[in-house]
């Protein structure tokens, strides 16, 4: 008998019912799969596409438009949306024939399994006879040991027969001894002496088991004890009859191995469902930690746009795409007649004809509406999905500086409703892509100016390495870039923002980002916290401000730093003295940078510095203005080294600090810190001076020694690790003891400490102490 493409043989064997029950399923499964009977190329006016009937295909058949339920999701929200459908029909016939395959290598192996059956039969009925073997043994062995327990029995009755005729012997030699004394009662000791009874006992295995009953207690009614014998073996097996004896049947073992075959190949059948762009649930493709077949299947099924994401068909199948009376598309529920989505244009017809509009979805994933414009007097696109995105921009696809269109993520990773970001263009006109939230009020990440040339113009879009792929909005605030695969499968190229520090101002304007510390954020040398209570808190969006409020007339030198801002002057100056004396003429200039063999080497910043960030491969060297008290050296205070401060009693030169303190170097070259202790030095991710505590990157803590004549102690390791040069390594913090009093020569050395004058100390050196009044 044949069904579809499947053929059924039958009568294997009396043992093969069960596969035979198993092959008859498939074709079961195989109808009960939901697919879709039929898909148009394009909709006309008055035409539809229903939900579990029809659906819009491309051309080239690369997307399609349907109705849908998201991954994870309950049935009872149907959208309709676009999707990718490359996978459906070479994912069917390629699990097709491997299903074919195997069936047919199923059948080659039915003789096999047929001679197999037989030889267990065999052996099935070889193990029956042991089993009965060894019954038959167990039976003379029990009634041998019973045999044995009443011999013993016996023999401990003679020995107590013969105790009591010891003693009857005894009594009788007394009273011939006594004879002559007392001649009363000659009868006093006689009688005593009890023959025994050597019958021996039988054993009976007919219905009791035989015990021992001595002669003289024959005829009176004794409790009859069951001896207990035990087993030849450790677990003796229950036997009924010799039909109901329990044993292994190796045939059935052999019958559910082939049912367990098919078993595997009706759960292929079944990844066809998951497959089909058309069934219940379809895979978001936003999750690529999955490496199984089923779920690579699925992640073919990526949605690209959704019609009524915020107003999705509740419980019901009876909802269906197309016109309005007045040409417009709308989702309706046929059977309330509500309307869940409608294109808004600013064409209309009224009454509209099956020539008037068409819909077609094109190889690019847009979903365009043409029709007659009588204004412009020919056919034209009267509205596209690609001027209405959701959260997915794709090749051939542009965003308008005016910032009108824009995408929106998901509310959730199976919930297309509007969620919380928005990545759109920069509105003030600094060719920069933002995501920002959904009213466009807070900056998470910016971009490139190069994203910005992709995202506008179509030219670039036609390289091959951006023909098949995509940016998506992620629900979770993240950009990201997606690339397919030559096999259909997406992977995740890109995603910003990356980390902590490319999020938009991650440390406030003037903060300093690292990642390589613990403590991501700090103020540059010269700037404070402009609020302090927050950004001790760990709220770092305020920044950080100017220890003075004068221009600054000398700069901060800073190696490999990022900027966030662009750059708002160029200009063409000899060498580096004339781009700082440029910088110096005006006020508002607060950094710059100069790039030798560039053709304007000399860049310069007018406004605050927001998204700085440290270490930063590829960045640049930048002088930032301070003003010259907050930098240089003083008695108290090192000069700082990159973006570190060096405060008080900390020492990275012998003429600054407190010399008992003087257990640090600065690497002019690369801005870094460095703590020396006995075993080596060791790299210093942050200094707080507010709690006079500083942090070290260590690899085994363990190895740490400190020398215990200076006044640096190691607290408790934190819970904690920073990635350097893909080096996992601890940091370890310590903390610095109070110092004396700084050491001077001069009462000028104390300037920078209020109300103290250079006096000799109780060690005997000349120190800053404070003066009588104080």
């Amino acid at each position: 008998m044949k069904i579809g493409a499947i053929t059924v043989i039958k009568g294997w064997s009396s043992n093969c019912m069960l596969c035979s029950m198993f092959i008859l399923y498939i074709p079961v499964l195989l109808c009960s799969s939901h697919v879709y009977c039929a898909d148009r190329v394009s909709l006309r006016y008055v035409e539809w596409i229903k939900d579990h009937e029809e659906t819009l295909v491309s051309p080239g058949r690369k997307f399609e438009l349907g109705f849908f339920s998201p991954a994870g999701s309950s049935c009872y929200r149907r959208y309709v949306g676009i999707w990718y459908m490359w996978d459906k029909r070479t994912v069917c016939k390629k699990n097709a024939k491997k299903f074919q395959k195997n069936l047919s290598k199923l059948f080659c192996e039915k003789d096999d399994l047929i001679a197999k059956l037989n030889e267990s039969n065999k052996l099935v009925e070889k193990y029956k006879k042991l089993v009965e073997d060894s019954l038959e043994k167990q039976k003379e062995f029990e009634c041998l040991n019973m045999n044995l327990d009443a011999k013993l029995v016996l023999s401990k009755k003679l020995v107590d027969e013969l105790k009591c005729e010891n003693e009857s012997l005894k009594m009788h030699v007394k009273c011939l001894i006594a004879e002559p004394i007392v001649k009363k009662d000659d009868n006093i000791c006689c009688n005593h002496v009890v023959v025994p009874d050597f019958v021996p006992s039988v054993c009976s295995t007919l219905k009791d088991k035989s015990v021992y009953i001595p002669p003289h207690k024959r005829n009176q009614k004794v409790e009859r004890k069951t001896v207990n014998s035990k087993p030849p073996f450790r677990s003796q097996p229950k036997v009924l009859n010799g039909s109901n004896v329990r044993i292994f049947d190796y045939s059935f073992w052999l019958l559910a191995r082939a049912a367990s075959k098919l078993l595997v190949l009706a759960t292929q059948f079944g990844d066809l469902q998951a497959a089909s762009l058309s069934c219940e649930f379809i895979q978001r493709g936003d999750s690529y930690s999955y490496d199984s077949r089923a779920a690579q299947l699925l992640d073919l099924s990526v949605i690209v746009w959704v019609a009524n994401r915020d107003d999705p068909l509740i419980n019901t199948t009876t909802g269906a795409f197309g016109f309005t009376t007045d040409g417009n598309l709308m989702v309706l529920d046929t059977s309330s007649g509500k309307v869940h989505w409608y294109s808004e244009r600013y064409y209309s017809c009224n009454p509209c004809n099956t020539t008037d509009k068409i819909v077609n979805l094109t190889d690019s994933g847009n979903l365009v509406l043409y029709g007659y414009s009588y204004e412009y007097g020919n056919v034209t696109s009267l509205w596209e999905s690609f001027k209405n995105p959701t959260d997915t921009f794709l090749p051939g696809m542009t965003l308008p500086l005016d910032g009108n269109i824009n995408l929106t993520s998901w509310r959730g990773r199976d919930d297309p409703g509007s969620g919380n970001f928005t990545f759109m263009l920069d509105a003030t006109g600094n060719r920069n892509a933002i995501v920002a939230n959904k009213e466009g009020t807070t900056i998470y990440w910016k971009s490139s100016v190069g994203l910005f040339t992709f995202l506008t113009t179509t030219e670039v879009q036609n390289d091959a390495d951006f023909e098949n792929a995509r940016l998506v909005m992620n629900f979770t605030g993240k950009i990201e870039h997606w690339v397919q695969n030559t096999n259909g499968t997406w992977y995740l190229s890109d995603a910003e923002p990356s980390n902590n520090c490319s999020m938009y101002n991650a440390c406030g304007n003037f903060g300093s980002c690292n990642l390589n510390k613990k403590l991501k954020c700090k103020c540059l040398p010269g700037f404070k916290p402009y609020v302090a209570q927050k950004w001790h808190s760990g709220d770092f969006s305020d920044g950080c401000t100017k220890n003075s409020v004068s221009c600054g007339n000398t700069f901060l030198s800073l190696k490999m730093m990022k900027i966030g801002k662009n750059l708002e002057q160029r200009s063409w100056v000899e060498n580096e003295t004339e781009c700082k004396e440029l910088c110096l003429k005006h006020c508002e200039c607060k950094s710059y940078s100069y790039n030798r063999g560039s053709e304007m080497p000399c860049w310069i910043w007018k406004q605050e510095l927001v998204n700085l960030q440290e270490e930063y491969e590829g960045g640049y060297n930048i002088s930032i203005r301070v003003a010259i008290s907050d930098i240089e050296p003083t008695v108290q205070n090192c000069k700082p080294c990159g973006t570190n401060t060096i405060t008080y009693p900390l020492s990275t030169n012998s003429n600054c600090g407190d010399p008992m303190y003087f257990s640090f170097n600065c690497n002019t070259t690369s801005g870094q810190v460095s703590f020396k202790a006995p075993r080596g030095a060791y790299r210093v991710t942050s200094i707080d001076q507010n709690t006079t505590k500083f942090f070290i990157q260590v690899k085994d803590v363990g190895s740490l020694r400190l020398n215990q004549s200076l006044p640096f102690n190691q607290t408790t390791p934190r819970n904690s690790s920073s990635n350097v040069l893909s080096r996992v390594t601890d940091d370890v913090e310590i903390v610095w003891e109070p110092p004396l009093e700084p050491i001077c020569n001069l009462s000028a050395d104390c300037k920078d400490w209020p109300h103290s004058t250079c006096i000799s100390a109780v060690d005997g050196k000349r120190r800053c102490l404070c003066t009588k009044s104080f």
